[in-house]
């Protein structure tokens, strides 16, 4: 299992790719793929297929091959090395904003985050922001905001505890 830190690296990575224009990466990448790839923020992919290119090209041109044929050659591979680049670093940006919809990541959905805030101060009584924070994975900014949704919506009321005065969150339920 991974640990919280590579899953919260991945999860940028994600959300940044996620945030490219799927045309626009295909249309820079066709074009100049180097540029494209760096758009995308995707070197190790970009370095792979530039080593695949020259690697293929080498081959084929180290071959006896006249000069007219070596250049034809070269230009069907620049075609096929742009055509297949665009279409790879398109579909990467395409499967990012695909994962982000997954429950793989549910900390995107602030729907789902709202649910296991209260959840969780279902089960505990009371909760602080710190409980919170843990539970959901997002920095305090963000699971205040959350927070302060769910008192609008008057699902949840905040108060001090008793013995120490520390702000809680609780859930407002039936009485029953």
């Amino acid at each position: 299992m991974k640990s919280s830190i590579a899953m919260t690296q991945e999860l940028e990575k994600t959300k940044k790719l996620a945030q490219k224009n799927t045309r626009a990466t295909a249309f820079l990448t066709f074009f100049m793929p180097l540029l494209g790839y760096i758009y995308t923020g995707r070197y190790q992919a970009m370095l792979m297929s530039l080593g695949l290119f020259i690697g293929v090209t080498g081959v084929c041109v180290a071959g006896d091959l006249e000069l007219d044929e070596t250049e034809d050659l070269t230009l069907a591979l620049q075609f096929i090395y742009g055509v297949g680049t665009a279409v790879e670093n398109s579909r990467a940006v395409s499967q990012a904003k695909k994962r982000l919809q997954e429950p793989k990541f549910p900390a995107i959905n602030p729907e789902h985050q709202k649910i296991q805030l209260l959840r969780l101060a279902k089960a505990q009584g009371e909760v602080t922001l710190a409980d919170c924070v843990l539970e959901i994975n997002c920095s305090a900014p963000e699971v205040r905001l959350l927070l302060e949704e769910l008192q609008r919506e008057d699902l949840m009321i905040v108060d001090n505890r008793e013995p120490d005065g520390a702000v809680v969150y609780r859930i407002i339920s039936s009485a029953g």
